[in-house]
């Protein structure tokens, strides 16, 4: 015989997912079970087949496999999730790219932002209100139990070129600072 198959119901159905689901073991095998949450969801137990009765809370869960196939339920709880929204100032001076295309997070997750200034601009900080929080481009912060407003500031590079004054009939002529934008 081929084994006996692990089969796993999911609570809820879109909760996450578990690496032996459909898995074939042989009778005496160890089988080490891993619950991954999807997002915006937290591992809670295994239980038996029927929801009856939990087995364990620990993840990954190990066990040894029997004669017959076996059907675990995999708890998963939903977890408060909290918006996250980031903005460029002025709008055409970068743009910002997040590892986690998600707009809200559960509080205690990392995130990440880079800020990537179009040409003629540089970064100057991350500011969350009116308040600078980051001078670095790339910035990683934990997730609060609160609603998350970022901006990336952005600054307008100048090129500033001097030109030598002339003498003439009338004597020296001042030196004069033309100031153009690197982009115009």
């Amino acid at each position: 015989a081929l084994g006996c198959a692990v089969k796993i119901d999911y609570d809820p159905k879109d909760g996450g997912t578990v690496d032996v689901d459909g898995n074939l073991y042989k009778k005496g095998e160890t089988v080490t079970m891993k619950a991954t949450p999807n997002h915006g969801y937290a591992f809670s137990k295994w239980q038996d087949a029927t929801g009856s009765s939990d087995v364990s809370t620990n993840n990954p869960y190990s066990f040894t496999m029997g004669t017959d196939d076996v059907t675990y339920r995999a708890v998963f709880n939903p977890l408060t999730l909290y918006p996250l929204s980031y903005s460029s100032e002025p709008s055409e001076g970068g743009s910002i790219t997040c590892k986690d295309a998600n707009t809200s997070h559960p509080e205690g997750e990392s995130i990440t932002l880079t800020a990537t200034p179009k040409t003629g601009y540089s970064f100057k900080g991350w500011k969350k209100g009116e308040t600078i929080v980051s001078t670095e481009s790339t910035y990683t912060f934990v997730m609060p139990a609160e609603e998350v407003s970022l901006t990336a500031v952005f600054d307008k590079q100048y090129s500033i070129t001097f030109g030598v004054g002339k003498t003439g009939a009338l004597g020296q002529v001042p030196p004069v600072i033309y100031v153009q934008a690197d982009n115009a």
